[in-house]
């Protein structure tokens, strides 16, 4: 059976019993190295705007966050097909059912509206 000098565990094993009877010490195998990697170009940076431009942005338009434009807009709103809202509203509002509904009839589903309107 025939094994190549560098192949596998058994070519390592004579490698050492002969270096064991050889007046010369063994160099030692280089090993393979992996190809460099060479890094990936960056994306060129976005241009932050001035301190200046974000003022004008910001005294345009008041900024709200996530979660309370949403809660605050069910607070803005009355649904007459909830009957827990058309409970709490009327609570709220001092009206009775069916003034509620004739007032959300009237003017809309806005609650700063049915408000104004039931004050008249």
């Amino acid at each position: 059976m025939a094994t190549s000098k560098s192949g596998g565990i058994v070519g390592k094993v004579k490698r050492a019993v002969s270096n064991l009877f050889s007046s010369e010490p063994e160099k030692p195998e280089k090993k393979a190295t992996a190809a460099k990697k060479v890094p990936a170009k960056k994306a060129p940076a976005k241009k932050v705007p001035a301190k200046k431009a974000l003022a004008k942005k910001a005294a345009g338009k008041p900024s709200t966050p996530a979660t309370k434009s949403a809660a605050s807009m069910d607070r803005k709103l009355i649904a007459l097909s909830e009957p827990y809202e058309v409970r709490d509203w009327c609570k709220s509002l001092g009206c009775s059912e069916a003034e509620l509904k004739a007032a959300v009839k009237a003017v809309g589903n806005s609650a700063a509206k049915v408000r104004a309107h039931l004050k008249r």
